[in-house]
């Protein structure tokens, strides 16, 4: 499904270039696709979406107190 997706996209690119309702038509139909895994072949190797969230969000919390550490430290001697 996903190479005949690109092919029929690939084909009409220029129609649809050509109209800018085509257009919008176009990006409102394909983000709910790339959200939904439907637009490239997925890796059952890959981590779930919530999984990767949860560790994207736990190494911005690991860099903020590493860095609020570091400025507390930074503080500390300078004064």
């Amino acid at each position: 499904m996903h190479k005949e997706s690109v092919e029929l996209l690939e084909k009409h690119l220029d129609t649809t270039s050509a109209a800018p309702v085509s257009i919008r038509k176009l990006q409102t139909q394909m983000l709910p696709l790339a959200m939904q895994g439907k637009l490239v072949p997925q890796d059952p190797q890959d981590q779930h979406a919530t999984e990767r969230l949860q560790t994207i969000e736990a190494g911005k919390e690991f860099v903020w107190r590493t860095n609020h550490c570091y400025a507390i430290l930074l503080a500390h001697l300078l004064t």
